[in-house]
This record gives structure tokens, C-alpha cells and sequence, in this order.
């Protein structure tokens, strides 16, 4: 992935190149006010007791601009630092305030692009709440249309000023069409031109203009939004003070300083299957474990490489869970694999495949294999033999494939995650 040469001065993305696609390509930072009916309501309803929809503040569980069809206040990106490394470009960036600060990755032999953020501590000296985003803007004609995750899961369309099962009335433009996003969200045209961005944590997008993807990172609010927290959403460095038994707690020190990262693809195939190819590295990153010894001598290592394969697994399957467990008799091990595509996401990855547990287990002989529930507190058999059956007709369980375990192997359909118990006995320690 190649990202065009950013301004000289201030790093600013201005579009991205994978193989033969090319898309203009920015990012914007800025924020929203948060409502406060102190500040925004009419001069006549300022009543403490009147908390009507027209009163309604933003807050933990609301989100209300100021206005509601406010555009954001976007802020400028003033300076950069390039550092060309070993494995890529970094472009470090400050912008006019100095609660921003980015370092954009371009990395060598990688499809997508790398925005770490750090927000914080956001201020609120003016006296108003802030609800903090950031912006991607491309040429893309998505048609009012952008799709985000279910729990990580199945992609949800969605329809700006739509609703499909009533009639939608829009009387908040901005926060009516923001959903939540848990794992990415993306935007395509007719011809499968396509920009996708991953998220490695919960938060709430939208497309409010065609062409754009965007983000809320940071929220900082000053006023309760009367959902039962009582206290405004305003996390500070320091906590609250003591406040027994029902006293007036007063939030200590600064706003808090949070980091996060998106990771942004673009393609000609369809935004899923770019989405998909990011979502699991994004959100479950590998850990990296760091310990100290005595400088005067090397650290002796019992292994200096593991092998958790002993083959490659095919690209839309991920190892979910392989946890180590004892009962009394054996050795077991708690096996969960998922198909990462859904149905008709990917010309190729969307198909079924075949995999062999054995391929998860090196250095271990299996002795047998249970196929248990997704949460695995029973077995998949006494699930199926006791589920409600839904049709009256035949009582059949359609979903459900006759030859689920064969030695083995298994076949993964498209959003498949299926659960195993595998007892084991070691064979051998691989290097």
C-alpha cells in the first residue's frame, strides 16, 4: 500500500494506491458540542424539571449535538515528522491544539494504512461538552448507503434517514444516523470501489455525507443526560472526591488521554471483504510479554521459537481459542474456529472450506473429539437432540450438516464459529 506523498509541512494524508485502485483519500479531526440545555435550550425552557426530548442533553447514553444537523468543528493539521524506518514510513503530526497528536504508518508489503491516535486530555475551559471524531473523505459514491459490523459478526446496511421497518421522521440528522461499530465500518459503490476502516475498540460511525466515513473516538461531557448515571460523562485523570453517603462528588485533575488506532483499506472488490481482511488483526493484536535479566550475561531461553501450526491455515479461518484443561482421565484441550467471511463478501473467501484440528494441536496425539455448543457448556448433540423445533411440518433442523466431524476434519460455512473438546496426549515438543 502506498499512501500519495502527504503535504510537505503538515504530513496531511491526501490519498491512498493499492496495486492498480487509487482514491483520493483525507483525514479530518475535529469534534462536535455536546448539548447542554443550560447553553442550547430556548430562553422560556430552561427549567431544571423538564427533561422533554427538546431538553435532552448529550451523555453517557445520549449523543446530541448542539445543534442538530451541526457540522463538525474541524481542526487543522499544522507540522509532521517523517521517519523512514526498516519497515515503513511514520508521519507524526500535530495539529493546532494540542490535545491531537498522530502517527500515520505506511508500511512495507502491508494493504492498509495505520492511523494511531492519542486524544487528551480534552478541554472543556469554555464550559461545553465536546464529542471528539475523526473523518475520512473520499470521492466514493456510496449513495447514502455504508455498512458496519454486528458484535464483530454479519455487516449491517445501513440507509441514511432510513429506518426499514417504519417510517422515519429525521428530526436529528447527525445523531440519528450514527450506529454503533465494533469491529469496522465501510462504504462501496455499484462497482465495488470501496474505502473500509477497522476499529481496535467500540465506537460510534456514520456516513452523513457520500464519500465519508466517520468515527467518534472521545467524549467529554459536562452535563448529566438523565439516564439514571447521574453524573456527567467527564472521566478525569485523578477520579472523584469521597462523597459519603449521598454527597456532591466533584471530578479531580485533567481530562483523561486515550489512544486507540484505525487501520483504513481501500479496493475495487467490495468493502466487506476489505473490512474483513482487517477486523481480527485489528482488534485482537498480537501481545507482546518483555522481562528483564542481568546485563552482564545473554538470558537463557528453554525455547527460542514456538510454532503454534504445523500448517498454514486457509486465509478466512482464524483460530478463536485453543485453551489447555484437565479432568481427571485426560489431557484436554478447548478448540474454538470461526470462518471469517460471510456469505457472498468475497468471490473466493466466502466459500466453505475443510480444515483439521490436528493443525491447531502440534506436539499433541488426539484420542477424541466432542463438538460442543458455541459457549461450550454442553455438547452439540444433546443441544441438537433437546433444541425447540420451529417447523411443524418435519421438525428438520436445516442448518444443521449431516456429516459435521469426519475423524478430524470439518468444513467451516461462512460466518461459522464451532466449539471442540479435544482430549489429547503430548507426542512431541515442536520447535
Amino acid at each position: 500500500m502506498d499512501a500519495s506523498p502527504p503535504h510537505r509541512y503538515t504530513g496531511a494524508l491526501s490519498g491512498m494506491k493499492v496495486s492498480n485502485v487509487s482514491i483520493d483519500v483525507k483525514q479530518a479531526w475535529g469534534y462536535y458540542t455536546a448539548y447542554d440545555k443550560d447553553f442550547d435550550a430556548p430562553p422560556d425552557n430552561h427549567d431544571d424539571e423538564s427533561h422533554s426530548k427538546n431538553n435532552q442533553n448529550s451523555g453517557a447514553y445520549v449523543f446530541r449535538p448542539s445543534q442538530p444537523d451541526q457540522s463538525p468543528q474541524f481542526l487543522q493539521q499544522t507540522s509532521a515528522i517523517f521517519y523512514n524506518t526498516s519497515v515503513g514510513l511514520e508521519v507524526h503530526a500535530t495539529f493546532e491544539v494540542p490535545w491531537i497528536k498522530t502517527i500515520t504508518r505506511v508500511m512495507t508489503d502491508q494493504p492498509f494504512l495505520e492511523v494511531e491516535y492519542m486524544i487528551g486530555p480534552v478541554p472543556t475551559s469554555d464550559g461545553r461538552g465536546k464529542e471528539v471524531i475523526t473523518q475520512f473523505q473520499s470521492p466514493v459514491k456510496s449513495s447514502g448507503t455504508f455498512f458496519t459490523d454486528s458484535n464483530g459478526r454479519e455487516f449491517m446496511e445501513r440507509r441514511l434517514n432510513y429506518r426499514p421497518t417504519w417510517n422515519l421522521n429525521v428530526f436529528e440528522p447527525v445523531a440519528g444516523n450514527y450506529y454503533p461499530v465494533n469491529a469496522a465500518i465501510y462504504i462501496q459503490d455499484s462497482s465495488g470501489l470501496a474505502v473500509a476502516v477497522a476499529t481496535d475498540r467500540s465506537q460510534g460511525g456514520a456516513s452523513l455525507q457520500d464519500g465519508n466515513v466517520e468515527l467518534m473516538v472521545q467524549r467529554r461531557i459536562l452535563a448529566d443526560d438523565w439516564r439514571g448515571v447521574d453524573e456527567a460523562m467527564n472521566e478525569t485523570s485523578l477520579g472523584i472526591t469521597p462523597n459519603p453517603p449521598y454527597g456532591n462528588a466533584t471530578r479531580q485533575g485533567d481530562g483523561v488521554v486515550i489512544k486507540g488506532t484505525h487501520y483504513i483499506r481501500i479496493g475495487d472488490r467490495g468493502g466487506a471483504s476489505l473490512a474483513r481482511s482487517m477486523m481480527d488483526q485489528a482488534f485482537a493484536r498480537s501481545l507482546v510479554f518483555v522481562a528483564s535479566a542481568p546485563s552482564s550475561r545473554p538470558p537463557v531461553f528453554q525455547q527460542t521459537t514456538v510454532h503454534g501450526l504445523t500448517d498454514t491455515i486457509p486465509p478466512n479461518v482464524m483460530l478463536i481459542t485453543r485453551s489447555l484443561q484437565y479432568d481427571e482421565d485426560n489431557m484436554t484441550i478447548l478448540l474454538r474456529i470461526g470462518h471469517q467471511y460471510g456469505a457472498d463478501e468475497d468471490s473466493e473467501l466466502s466459500k466453505p472450506v475443510e480444515v483439521k484440528l490436528s493443525s491447531f494441536l502440534p506436539g499433541y496425539e488426539i484420542i477424541n473429539i466432542v463438538e460442543m455448543t458455541l459457549s461450550a457448556n454442553q455438547e452439540y448433540e444433546t443441544w441438537q437432540e433437546n433444541r425447540f423445533r420451529w417447523s411443524k411440518s418435519t421438525g428438520e433442523n436445516s442448518f444443521v450438516s449431516s456429516e459435521r466431524l469426519r475423524g478430524d476434519e470439518i468444513t467451516l460455512n461462512p460466518m461459522d464459529i464451532r466449539t471442540f473438546l479435544v482430549s489429547v496426549k503430548e507426542s512431541k515438543i515442536v520447535n
